[in-house]
């Protein structure tokens, strides 16, 4: 099967939301029954173990990004099953995190909160769209599996979301400018491929030289005694 980057990334813009919705949908009902009975709790528990493989892809997007914008990882968590006991009565999370220095760039703080989304989500993709050459052989219910693993790691947590706000309240004056750049720079890109119709490759290479630009511009910026949220 030929691979059309084209049919992909349309793919990906209808996969990507689909699979977010459904996964916040199905955590949202798993946990109100897990509230419930300590039988939903089991449940819980036990295909929190059985889909641990999206949760750990989860949290090594966030520490590879990390990596890459030289981001200091203090700890790493890739996947915990933690058993609370509060005021109305016992409840458990699934998950992982990782705990890192503090990040001075509004722009690195929202792709590192924002890895998984980004991660996850292709591969989901790709299984998907390399799904149906696959019927009729041993990989293709494990494609399934992988991708339902995968599905329910994509969202981003609002630890996620965290991390950025916390950047922007800590550098509220650079924070502001990065983020009206970003506005900017997605407004130029959108106009640019709109109005002259840019091949992908251009709109790719654009994308690219961005993305190179903010690591090398990221890794001055990082470092400090402030606590960051763990993500």
């Amino acid at each position: 099967m030929n691979f059309d980057i084209y049919a992909f990334g349309e793919m990906g813009l209808y996969i990507i939301p689909l699979v977010i919705i459904a996964s916040i949908s199905f955590s949202a009902i798993l946990v109100a029954i897990a509230q419930r009975s300590s039988l939903g709790m089991q449940i819980m528990v036990i295909l929190g173990y059985l889909f641990c493989f999206g949760v750990i892809t989860h949290e090594l997007a966030h520490r590879t990004f990390c990596w890459l914008f030289g981001v200091q990882v203090r700890e790493t968590q890739f996947f915990k099953v933690t058993h609370h006991q509060g005021p109305e009565g016992k409840s458990v999370s699934i998950g992982g995190y990782i705990d890192c220095e503090e990040i001075g760039s509004v722009t690195v703080a929202l792709f590192i909160g924002f890895a998984p989304l980004l991660v996850n989500g292709l591969l989901v993709t790709l299984l998907y769209y390399y799904g149906p050459s696959f019927q009729g052989t041993w990989f293709f219910p494990l494609s399934v599996f992988l991708g339902i693993s995968l599905g329910l790691g994509t969202p981003t947590s609002k630890e996620d979301a965290s991390l950025w706000i916390h950047t922007l309240k800590h550098n509220p004056g650079r924070g502001l400018l990065e983020l009206i750049g970003l506005c900017c720079f997605g407004g130029l890109m959108f106009y640019l491929t709109t109005s002259f119709q840019i091949p992908l490759w251009g709109t790719t290479t654009i994308l690219v030289c961005f993305f190179l630009g903010t690591i090398l511009l990221g890794r001055f910026r990082t470092g400090g005694s402030n606590h960051v949220p763990r993500i």
